[in-house]
This record gives C-alpha cells, sequence and structure tokens, in this order.
C-alpha cells in the first residue's frame, strides 16, 4: 500500500467498510508492511495498549504459563506489549497473510493461523486459552459480532475473553454497538460468562477534523469477561 497521509489514511479505511472479507483480507495484505507506523505513528491507535493495561490490571493467573490466543493479531502489537509484562505463550489469528507474515517476524507466536474471520471458523481447540484477546478489529466490514460467541468457546473454564473496540460514529457503527451489546449481555444470560468489567477509552484513535489542522479522538472501550 502506499504511504498515506492521515486523512486519506482514515478515508481508505472508512471505505474498506464492507462486508466482503476477502477485501478486507485483501487490503490488510496490502497494508502489512507500515501497518505499524501508520495506525500508531499517524493515528495514534491505543486499543492494543489498553486491552492489555486492562487485561494485566484483573488477571489473577501465571503470566509465564498463560495460554493466550491473539484474535485479530495484525502485526503482532498485542503480543509484542504483552511479553513486557511476563506472557510468553501466544497463538495468533489473522485473515490476512501479509500481516501473519509481520507477526512471525516477531518471533513471539508457538503457532499462526489464517482464517477468514466470520466466514471461517475460528482456528482454536474449545476451551483451550487463559487469555483470549481481540484488539479493535471487531467491527462493521471487519470482523462481525457472531465471532465473539467462538472467542468464549476457545476459553478453558475461568478464562478471561478481554475485547478493545473503538466508537466510530455513524448510523451502522451505532447499530453495531448496540446489536454488539445485546450479543455479549445475552451470551452472560445464558451462563456462559461473567461481566469482569467494562473499561472506557476516551483516546482510542486520533482523527483529525474535516477542513481543520484541529484533532479529535474516537472514543472506545475495553470489555473483560470470564468463562463460566
Amino acid at each position: 500500500m502506499p504511504k498515506f497521509t492521515e486523512p486519506k489514511l482514515l478515508s481508505q479505511l472508512e471505505l474498506n467498510e464492507s462486508d466482503d472479507s476477502k477485501q478486507t483480507r485483501d487490503f490488510y495484505d496490502s497494508w502489512a508492511e507500515t501497518y505499524e507506523q501508520d495506525v500508531v505513528g499517524k493515528l495514534h491507535f491505543s486499543s492494543p495498549h489498553k486491552l492489555v493495561d486492562y487485561l494485566a490490571e484483573n488477571f489473577d493467573g501465571s503470566r509465564e504459563k498463560a495460554a493466550v490466543l491473539d484474535v485479530a493479531c495484525g502485526t503482532g502489537l498485542v503480543a509484542k506489549l504483552m511479553v513486557d509484562l511476563g506472557f510468553k505463550n501466544f497463538v495468533g489469528v489473522d485473515s490476512s497473510g501479509g500481516m501473519l507474515k509481520q507477526a512471525a517476524q516477531t518471533g513471539l507466536y508457538q503457532a499462526l493461523h489464517q482464517n477468514l474471520l466470520g466466514t471461517e471458523a475460528l482456528s482454536a481447540e474449545p476451551d483451550t486459552y487463559d487469555i483470549v484477546a481481540l484488539a479493535g478489529a471487531l467491527d462493521v466490514g471487519f470482523v462481525p459480532i457472531s465471532v465473539v460467541r467462538e472467542l468464549c468457546s476457545a476459553a478453558k473454564s475461568g478464562g478471561y475473553i478481554c475485547i478493545s473496540r473503538g466508537h466510530h460514529k455513524g448510523e451502522q457503527h451505532v447499530r453495531f454497538k448496540q446489536e454488539l451489546e445485546a450479543e455479549l449481555k445475552s451470551m452472560e444470560q445464558e451462563g456462559l460468562w461473567s461481566h469482569m468489567g467494562t473499561k472506557h477509552n476516551p483516546h482510542y484513535m486520533e482523527k483529525k477534523k474535516v477542513d481543520s489542522d484541529e484533532k479529535e479522538f474516537i472514543d472506545g472501550v475495553v470489555y473483560l469477561y470470564r468463562k463460566n
């Protein structure tokens, strides 16, 4: 992907809000080599950091022994942050082969799997992981709400499921949030998991205002559940 200025990068992300999972995969394949410098350096994307911070505040098991499933792992941002906090065992899943190639170069993952998330079944044995993490990808045109039940299935009893995402503007994003939170609540009522907490993130991602040099932030949230 060519180098983007911040406004062009945001426009490209908005254009990619498609239900075509293969189109999304191809978009990220083309972006993989400059992804980290773009989302962290230009957009100040905080989703992986906020997820890892909140998870670390609440996780009460052995970090060294914990098995972590990093879903929509991208280039490995979550694993890079978690390894600094003492976590060592990572399996990554992503739709993009280009992103997985970058993740492999970190040397942090014991295994990496390519899945079209929401189209193909998640490559994860059920009842296996101490932690299942999904940072940033659960949104319109990216990872669908249906994947949430697969996250829960992959966790072992007592395991943690941590999801971070942004509250983007627009009717479809508002509807997605409402439907997602209804599903999270439904799974709690079904006894699949228990809600451990929700943390608001006022600085999820930076966004430049149209026709202005002034910056504004998209806010976001981190959800934390524990499998029953």
